[in-house]
This record gives structure tokens, sequence and C-alpha cells, in this order.
């Protein structure tokens, strides 16, 4: 049952990759009140107005930024409806079965080593949660940048 020729699993994934570049996104946003001043005066620009503009928007770009992280968890670690999927032999959910077939030609063989597009999945997103938190909290150590420039 495919609709516009992609697989239900192919959209959930899409799905959490867009919600994983959105939080990084609009975490970036938020925190470039620090960062966007640091940037122009690299370049012998100023940039005080810039900053103030993200300073007003970042109560509205953190939240959003914590709200798409959690929806990528959501995507990334929620268990696929039972019977929809068959698991391999380390727990994770392979493609949908075809009528009468034993395996499904995307899971991994039981035992197999090597980075499968799940476990990829998970390492990009704690990745994505490492730069969105880095993100979020540079105004707090922004001033170690400042006094060294100083």
């Amino acid at each position: 049952m495919e609709t516009n020729g992609s697989s239900p699993n192919k959209r959930k994934s899409k799905a959490g990759t867009i919600a994983q570049a959105g939080a990084l996104i609009t975490a970036i946003l938020a925190s470039a009140c620090c960062w966007l001043p640091l940037l122009f005066i690299a370049l012998g620009v100023s940039g005080g107005a810039v900053a103030a503009q993200f300073e007003a928007y970042r109560p509205v770009l953190l939240p959003a930024a914590f709200g798409l992280l959690g929806l990528a968890f959501y995507y990334t670690y929620r268990r696929p409806r039972a019977g929809a999927m068959e698991t391999s032999g380390d727990g994770d959910a392979c493609c949908a079965v075809p009528g009468g077939q034993d395996k499904a030609p995307c899971c991994p063989e039981v035992g197999g080593s090597g980075l499968t597009v799940g476990r990829f999945n998970k390492i990009m997103l704690w990745v994505i949660a490492a730069l969105v938190l880095a993100f979020t909290l540079f105004p707090y150590y922004a001033g170690i940048f400042i006094n060294g420039l100083g």
C-alpha cells in the first residue's frame, strides 16, 4: 500500500530528518544574538542592531528548537505498529515484509556488523542534539570568546 511512490517508512524517516534539521536551524537562529555580532566583528562590521533583532525572537525560537528535537527523538525511537514491521535480530525494525517473503531485503543479517540506516539515524540525532544544546547555551559561554579577542 504505497502512496505517491514512497512507503510509510520513508515518509516517517523524512519527517524525522526534517524535525532534526528544523531543531538545528532554530537553535542556530536562537543563539544568533550572540554569535552573529562576533562574526560581524571578525569581518569588521558592526552588528549590534542585528543582535537586538534576534534577541527579541529567542523566547520563541528556543521552545521551537526543543519541540522539533523532541519530535525528532519521537520519530527515531518510537516502536513500529505491531504486524506492520518485522524486527531483525538486534531489535531494529526492518522494512515491511511483502506477502509471502521470509525477510525483507533491507533487513540486516542477524549478527551482522556495520552501520544500518537506523543506527546512522540515531547517531545523527545525538549529534544534532549536542549541536542544539551547544547553540542554545552559547550566550552563557560566549564571554570566553569575547575575553579572548580583547
